[in-house]
């Protein structure tokens, strides 16, 4: 008796676990299969034949089944971006801005955004752009990547007072995944614009929030090199040895 209870336990942990598995295997079969037709398709245009109406169907099939079996379990960014390209190559740009807008309503993630602007981007629509990265930044305003790349394409296409209020904001957010990325692009910006006070200003800004070596030495080397003053690249120098600068002490902060 023991060990058929044992056998029927043993039985019913089996089929819980292979339930449990279940949505995990149909998210990784229909991926697969997504995957196929995508490399498919693409060699297909790549030697100039067309996409089948059939073929379509089949990526439009299994794109549904996903939806309605695995994307409130799996929200794979890779099959949105996907499907939206497979709209693309079948030269159907309206229906990719909608694969990829209700990938970023359903399921925000930074892969999405960065191709949904990539592909506004290559057709040269630089306001979608700035409407794409305000939601960006809107559901991540921690990401100084995010902010960066949308500084530098308002710098592109030279709206540098545009690029220089971006900074601002990103500089001034109460918390930042790299902050030392967002500040040096910043300060890069401006000595790239020969704005060499407002550079030396933002570097003094900087000093005030951390005192790592790093700040210091680059402060110097844009003095010496780039503003042609040695001394006071000295006296940078003289600052960071009385301020006792550290290796790391306070360069992970935003505030």
């Amino acid at each position: 008796m023991l060990v058929c209870l044992r056998g029927n336990e043993a039985h019913t942990n089996e089929r819980t676990v292979l339930s449990a598995c279940a949505p995990c295997m149909r998210a990784r079969l229909l991926l697969f299969m997504m995957c196929a037709l995508h490399i498919r398709t693409r060699n297909l245009v790549g030697v100039g034949a067309p996409h089948s109406s059939l073929t379509h169907s089949i990526v439009l099939l299994l794109f549904l089944l996903w939806l309605l079996f695995c994307c409130r379990k799996f929200t794979f960014a890779k099959i949105w971006v996907m499907f939206a390209h497979f709209e693309v190559r079948r030269k159907d740009l309206s229906a990719a801005r909608r694969i990829l807008g209700q990938a970023i309503g359903r399921c925000p993630k930074d892969q999405i955004f960065k191709q949904y602007i990539q592909l506004e981007l290559n057709l040269v629509n630089v306001d979608r752009c700035r409407t794409l990265y305000g939601k960006y930044l809107q559901w991540a305003p921690h990401n100084c990547l995010a902010w960066t790349r949308y500084a530098q394409l308002e710098a592109s296409v030279n709206e540098h007072s545009r690029a220089r209020s971006l900074y601002e904001l990103a500089v001034n957010q109460q918390l930042l995944d790299m902050p030392e990325l967002l500040w040096k692009s910043y300060i890069d910006f401006e000595i790239a614009l020969g704005e060499h006070e407002r550079a030396r200003v933002l570097y003094e800004r900087l000093l005030e929030r951390t005192a790592h070596v790093k700040v210091f030495i680059s402060f110097a080397q844009f003095e010496a090199t780039t503003a042609g003053d040695a001394e006071t690249a000295r006296g940078v120098f003289d600052r960071a040895c009385v301020r006792g600068c550290g290796d790391g002490d306070g360069d992970g902060d935003g505030d």
